[in-house]
């Protein structure tokens, strides 16, 4: 199954996801273009002086539409290299790149995750796989 921006939305239709208002395909990954509602839910509580998106979200959130797009015969293992740069606020645009990498023998071994929105950096990882 390829994913267009209509299945991508369909599949990640709840209050836990941004919206989704872009999917390019590239030939390194993907570039997905994210607004970040108020109404999302993991807002809530979180703080109650500035609501915050939490970096575990934005790592689980990373990690469930790059398998949802690479369908991996790997299983994750942990994560890399993570880093959190500015806080994601509600009512922010964002653009998350996915970039994944293949063993010789074409196994899924990394995913390489970026959240910016132009030059300015939120957060960056690397999901990384292991055969079954």
């Amino acid at each position: 199954m390829t994913a267009t921006l209509s299945t991508l939305q369909d599949a990640f239709a709840s209050d836990e996801w941004p919206r989704f208002d872009t999917l390019d395909v590239r030939e390194d990954g993907w570039c997905i273009r994210l607004w970040v509602s108020a109404s999302v839910r993991w807002f809530e509580g979180h703080f109650p002086e500035q609501a915050v998106l939490a970096g575990v979200v934005q790592t689980h959130w990373a990690t469930r539409l790059s398998e949802y797009l690479c369908r991996p015969e790997s299983r994750l293992a942990g994560v890399d290299a993570l880093k959190f740069q500015q806080v994601v606020l509600p009512e922010q645009h964002l653009t998350l790149n996915l970039q994944p990498r293949y063993d010789d023998a074409g196994q899924l071994i990394s995913i390489r995750f970026r959240y910016a929105d132009g030059e300015q950096l939120f957060s960056e990882g690397r999901l990384v796989y292991t055969p079954n």
